[in-house]
């Protein structure tokens, strides 16, 4: 016999021992073409519970192997690589290594993700090749952290716990997954590029699919593809979507103004520039706006505004600023990423609607932020068909001053006694828009007062906004909480006041007249 294969029986013989020696269970395989030759069984961790509920012990396969020669290394059939592989319980390769005249040292290898990986891949390779996986070998090497010769068995419980009871489950998603990193296959389309910007936009997704010639799949794993496609088929459409887009932040600022207006976006490539100058060309995208940025000419800029869209009263006053810069000449915008500006440029609208359009709509979107949180939608359209209501609503907050006609009643001393010495007006704005009620509460400075025949005329001064918010109307106790704030806020107030709650209504009654007032 030779001293291979006297150490081959030997390291059968000494793997059992040990295993007898520290009180496990090691069952011999009864079939060579098993792929294992011990099963070992590791008793239970300490367990306090119920006794039906304590969990089994762990139990590993072990391949032995041994070697004389200098080199510390073997091989093993890649149908045993795979049954390793693919096996949910623990595995390990065993070598016994003892050159001439070296003391005996035990090597292990613990099947995991690396070695996992390399034998599916080495399987995959051969089969693909026509090769019969039971006469197809691969080789395991082992260094010096692999050398476990007084910790063996212990290194192996210690190995399979560090996993945790999801050890089975973590191992056999290694095998079905591993080998994907890249993709499932690969895709070849064949198809005739006779619109090229069509193409260009195709891969920016902004256009619609293109015709193909011919289309295949062919599946792959490891990076080695199947022989053949797995789908294959002529004539289609098909559509291509962009690489992933890059968020960024793009600046527009008005060739006369301090102000910047700053709207959040996605920038896109071609994923082709550096093959091809013709697709050195970005999309740079935005609420409102498309810009197709072509760095070597002119760039493409469009607006997508649709006056019947919800829009959010922020999203809304941005545009309105931005379309206002446009009849003053060109607007500046700046394409930033990472806090990094990218790119540069100027920008020209001819814009047909008048300036007074976005004057007026940034300045009601300006006047709504009283009522309504940035993120409260609202469309453009309704604004302009309410827009005499509106305008006539933020001059009763933001105007500087105005006056109130007051009809005296038939107690006319009296009444024109209390009218004459009131110091301030507390008034309320309640107005329905879309689907909620706007309320505000206004304190005014009473700074004249002139009687005239039956009436007086009552001077207000500078606004001071005491409270404001909007409600939705579905709300059955709206009507009560509004009277209930505005009460509460009169009684604040201890000076001679005149309190008017909803004062569009009441200057529409016969008592009063509104108007608008600059001293």
């Amino acid at each position: 016999m030779t001293r291979d294969r006297r150490l081959a029986k030997s390291a059968e013989r000494h793997f059992s021992v040990m295993c007898s020696d520290a009180g496990l269970l090691c069952h011999s395989a009864t079939e060579d073409e098993m792929g294992w030759d011990f099963l070992v069984e590791f008793p239970p961790n300490q367990y306090s519970g119920p006794a039906e509920s304590m969990p089994a012990g762990s139990q590993a396969y072990v391949q032995i192997k041994s070697t004389t020669q200098a080199a510390c290394q073997t091989r093993i059939k890649l149908t045993n690589a795979r049954q390793s592989s693919q096996q949910k319980d623990p595995w390990f390769v065993v070598l016994f290594h003892q050159p001439k005249d070296q003391e005996l040292k035990i090597y292990a290898l613990h099947y995991w993700d690396d070695l996992i990986y390399k034998s599916l891949k080495a399987v995959r390779q051969a089969d693909l090749e026509g090769h019969k996986l039971n006469r197809k070998y691969i080789s395991l090497r082992f260094d010096n952290k692999d050398d476990h010769t007084y910790n063996l068995l212990y290194w192996m419980e210690k190995t399979i716990t560090q996993h945790g009871p999801l050890y089975n489950m973590k191992k056999r998603q290694y095998a079905e997954t591993l080998g994907y990193e890249d993709g499932y296959g690969n895709g070849n389309i064949t198809f005739s590029m006779k619109d090229e910007d069509g193409f260009i936009k195709q891969l920016l997704g902004i256009n619609k699919p293109i015709e193909i010639d011919k289309f295949n799949f062919t599946p792959s794993r490891f990076g080695i593809s199947d022989k053949f496609p797995l789908v294959e088929f002529k004539g289609g459409t098909a559509s291509i979507g962009p690489v992933s887009p890059t968020k960024c932040r793009i600046d527009f600022r008005g060739i006369n103004s301090l102000q910047t207006v700053s709207l959040d976006g996605q920038v896109f490539s071609t994923g082709l520039g550096e093959f091809d100058d013709r697709f050195k060309i970005i999309r740079v995208s935005a609420i409102f706006f498309e810009i197709l940025w072509r760095l070597d000419e002119k760039s493409d800029f469009s607006i997508n505004f649709d006056p019947d869209k919800l829009i959010k009263i922020k999203d809304l006053e941005d545009i309105s600023s931005i379309m206002r810069w446009c009849h003053d000449g060109p607007v500046d915008i700046q394409l930033w990423i990472d806090e990094k500006r990218i790119l540069g440029a100027e920008i020209k609208i001819d814009d047909s609607a008048p300036v007074e359009t976005w004057n007026t709509l940034k300045h009601i979107c300006y006047f709504f932020r009283t009522f309504f949180n940035a993120d409260v939608e609202i469309s453009a359209q309704k604004i302009f068909f309410d827009i005499d209501r509106l305008i006539e609503i933020q001059a009763l907050i933001d105007q500087p001053s105005f006056s109130i006609d007051l009809n005296l009643n038939t107690d006319a001393d009296a009444h024109t006694d209390s009218i004459m010495q009131i110091d301030d007006c507390i008034y309320s704005i309640t107005e329905p828009f879309g689907d909620r009620i706007c309320f505000s509460v206004i304190r005014r400075p009473v700074t004249e007062k002139i009687k005239k025949g039956r009436k007086v005329k009552v001077f207000l001064g500078n606004p001071k906004i005491l409270q404001a918010y909007s409600v939705k109307t579905n709300n059955p106790s709206v009507e009560k909480q509004l009277n209930d704030d505005f009460n509460s806020i009169k009684e604040r107030f201890k000076s001679n006041i005149f309190a008017i709650h909803n004062i569009r209504g009441y200057t529409q009654s016969n008592t009063s007249e509104l108007k608008g007032h600059t001293p």
